[in-house]
């Protein structure tokens, strides 16, 4: 559960920064979290598009959460994605 809540706050204060160049951020997290282990190659490649100031933040964290995301057992990363598609589906309802 720390782990979760951890990678709930990391998401929340890099995210902006990560994905802010991204058409679909939800699904751009998404894509990092869909699979059993984090996608540490797409999460390099959105770093490389962040503004050269949030680079090195972004790299340190990211790192971080992939590994905190890796030791979660399989009902708590399906638990973050549903949390991440829901939040998608509620930024793009109608208001």
């Amino acid at each position: 559960m720390a782990a979760r809540r951890t990678l709930v706050d990391l998401a929340r204060a890099r995210g902006s920064a990560l994905l802010a160049r991204q058409a679909e951020p939800h699904d751009e997290l998404l894509s990092l979290l869909w699979c059993v282990r984090f996608d540490r190659a797409h999460a390099l490649r959105l770093i490389a598009q962040a503004d050269a100031q949030q680079r090195a933040h972004l790299s340190g964290d990211l790192l971080a959460a992939a590994d905190l995301f890796d030791h979660l057992d399989g009902a708590s990363q399906a638990h973050l994605r549903s949390l991440v598609a829901r939040h998608g589906r509620l930024a793009h309802a109608p208001q």
